[in-house]
């Protein structure tokens, strides 16, 4: 999934058109019936045009003050964050609630100057925190192309792409990364 929403009383997740829809809602029901232990999930595959999805997104998302520090506003929301950082992800590039405690636990460790590789970087959220908080460096990673430039979007909007990098690969635990050695992780 690309990301994952709340449209009414459903979760809606975002994917890639399938080659065969039916096998997709056949594949994750087996997956929920597993993980969940829903007898007879109830899911609906659904194209919707881009620009749709979109629409939807900036229309629907908050302006959010997740600490007195930091603010997540959608590209182009009027923001009245005082000395607040603003973080502008970019449409899909949700959900941003998720990250809402991986916000607080930067903002409370990052020291100024550190030098952080965020892993698994999505929106690229926590990368663009890490900058406008003070890390010396950043470098997101993520395996999956569109993340990445999802990512750079949301880089370039909150002003920080002089600070933060994008590598597009996937990490494992024994990898070494060429930018390291870094304060965070």
């Amino acid at each position: 999934s690309r990301a994952i929403a709340r449209e009414g009383g459903r979760l809606v997740a975002l994917l890639p058109p399938p080659a065969d829809p039916a096998l997709l809602l056949e594949a994750a029901r087996t997956a929920i019936r597993a993980s969940a232990g829903i007898a007879e999930p109830d899911l609906v595959w659904a194209w919707r045009p881009a620009g749709e999805l979109v629409a939807a997104w900036l229309r629907d998302t908050p302006v959010r003050r997740v600490t007195d520090r930091i603010v997540v506003a959608p590209p182009g929301a009027a923001v009245d964050a005082g000395s607040a950082v603003v973080v502008r992800p970019q449409p899909s590039a949700m959900p941003v609630t998720r990250d809402a405690g991986l916000l607080r636990l930067l903002e409370r460790w990052l020291r100024p100057g550190d030098d952080v590789f965020d892993v698994g970087t999505g929106s690229g959220i926590l990368a663009i925190e890490a900058a406008l908080l003070g890390a010396g460096r950043v470098t997101a990673c993520d395996a999956d192309p569109l993340a990445c430039a999802t990512a750079r979007l949301s880089i370039a909007a909150s002003g920080v792409a002089d600070r933060v990098s994008v590598i597009e690969r996937t990490v494992r635990a024994d990898d070494r990364v060429a930018d390291g050695p870094f304060d965070g992780i």
